[in-house]
């Protein structure tokens, strides 16, 4: 099967998923009450120093301050001299709020496009450390160098990964349309802070009466991940909405050459079930991964990092213990990047292999590991196998892995395992109804629900909303039912006039029941 990407849109939840051969391969989750912010330029106030960790703290209009670390001063301002209390100034959203953490800003502002990152006040021309053949590095330094002669630009850029094979004419059309972007972004600045209006590229200084503003909104999630994802080997993008197909349509024939056909799914089951997503899901949130030779790995989650233990299970040949360590050694360096990139794990992640004697066998796993992950678009490090047979990976993290997004950390023993979490177990019944519903006959149209109390406390308020969505869309009217009896993801769907028997929604994305190795 070919390199597709699979975006479904609900009114809650969009969920955009790189399936190649089959396989998912990386999966993007954002939700209608929580959209990322990476990337978005806002004008805020600097609300508070703190000299102790090198950095500032900006309102720029969220529930909690942005964290601005000194060492993101433009190039020639001083760290020794930052900003004070009330300036106001743009920055950039370069992380979300991830274990407990707020978002993460940068004062050098940057604009990304599909083969370049304008970087207004850095007039370096770097190439992406992804790209690594020195001949095509040397290539596409030149060519950006000389697309930004051309426009007369006083600037930098970063040659993106996606700019392989890329010419001239692409570079420059890249360029230019971020000029654009940049232009309206300054001005935007201007309006935002009349006072500064007498420096191009230069920060707002102090107009603390003023609220924070929101200055560039990066691209919705479908088409950032479509800008960042689609590759030559990408032959279709499919979307189960018809409005989202035309925006992304129009956007890949501006944007994409050549461009992958855009088509709309109209399947009855759903998109994600029918492509298999919905399963991968699942198995990308259980701790344990098989291997082909019978052994598997453990992949736990601490606060402070991510273990991966390496076990030979029923792989195990006692006449030769070295030749069967070294087999599935091999097989889990070969998974471990696709699972750490599948399920977004990022930071830094331990992996205990099964120890090895022999020199040889260590750095034949070692480059078996550096082999996987060359295809991962996040920057992947690795160390050396050590005396004890553990390897350091430090892995690019910007958003929450999978089960940080989907689950939550189990309150019944007060541990380190993820349960779904209420909003999760939501809206897997929600897609669940539609297919549901439109089973019934066509008369019906009056039903009544029963589910577990978390999913009817959501359905009764903070998703009210969407479950109005549904009813409207479908034409029925729903009464909900709490059941304390109910496990998250179970809920019993009958006519009023009628009886009906006990249904399921899909299997759970997460661990829904509280049980322990």
């Amino acid at each position: 099967m070919p390199e597709e990407l699979l975006v479904d849109v609900d009114t809650f939840e969009t969920r955009v998923a790189l399936v190649d051969d089959g396989d998912l391969v990386e999966l993007h989750v954002e939700r209608s009450d929580a959209r990322s912010q990476i990337g978005n330029i806002y004008l805020g106030t600097v609300s508070r120093l703190a000299p102790s960790v090198q950095a500032a703290f900006v309102d720029i209009g969220l529930q909690r301050p942005g964290f601005l670390p000194f060492a993101q001063r433009a190039e020639g301002k001083a760290p020794e001299a930052p900003w004070h209390e009330g300036q106001r100034l743009p920055v950039q959203v370069v992380k979300d709020p991830l274990n407990g953490k707020g978002l993460r800003l940068a004062a050098d502002l940057s604009v990304a496009g599909r083969h370049v990152v304008l970087t207004p006040f850095d007039a370096t021309v770097a190439v992406s450390r992804r790209i690594e053949d020195d001949a095509e590095r040397t290539r596409l330094a030149a060519l950006a160098a000389a697309g930004l002669k051309s426009l007369a630009l006083p600037y930098g850029c970063i040659v993106r990964t996606a700019a392989v094979g890329a010419d001239a004419q692409q570079l420059r059309d890249d360029l230019e349309a971020l000029y654009a972007a940049w232009r309206r972004i300054r001005e935007r600045c201007v309006r935002a802070a009349p006072a500064d209006a007498g420096s191009d590229d230069s920060a707002p200084s102090e107009s603390p009466a003023a609220s924070p503003t929101l200055i560039h909104d990066e691209l919705p999630m479908s088409l950032r991940v479509v800008r960042d994802l689609v590759g030559p080997d990408t032959t279709a993008i499919v979307v189960n909405d018809g409005a989202t197909r035309e925006r992304l349509a129009a956007y890949v024939s501006r944007t994409l050459a050549p461009a992958p056909p855009v088509r709309c799914y109209e399947g009855a089951l759903g998109m994600f079930d029918a492509y298999g997503v919905e399963s991968a899901i699942r198995r990308a949130l259980q701790p344990n991964v098989p291997l082909p030779s019978g052994g598997h790995l453990l992949i736990e989650h601490t606060r402070a990092m991510t273990t991966i233990d390496v076990n030979s299970g029923t792989s195990t040949n006692a006449a030769n213990l070295e030749a069967t360590s070294l087999a599935t050694n091999l097989q889990a360096a070969q998974a471990i990047p696709r699972e750490l990139r599948r399920r977004n794990i990022g930071g830094i992640v331990v992996v205990d292999f099964i120890d090895m004697q022999e020199a040889a066998h260590q750095e034949a796993v070692s480059a078996a590991l550096a082999t996987a992950a060359h295809g991962d678009p996040a920057l992947f490090r690795a160390s050396p196998l050590s005396p004890l047979g553990l390897v350091e990976i430090s892995r690019r993290r910007v958003r929450p892995s999978l089960v940080q997004q989907l689950g939550e950390r189990c309150g019944t023993c007060e541990g380190d395992r993820y349960v779904a979490t209420a909003q999760t177990s939501c809206y897997d019944v929600l897609r669940a109804l539609r297919q549901r519903i439109a089973a019934f006959a066509s008369g019906e149209n009056r039903f009544l629900l029963e589910a577990a109390p978390p999913v009817v406390e959501r359905l009764r308020g903070d998703d009210a909303r969407h479950l109005a969505a549904l009813c409207k869309a479908l034409a029925c009217d729903i009464q909900l039912c709490p059941r304390s009896d109910f496990a998250a993801r179970r809920f019993r769907l009958q006519p009023l006039s009628d009886a009906a028997e006990i249904t399921e929604a899909p299997p759970p994305q997460a661990q829904t029941e509280h049980t322990h190795r």
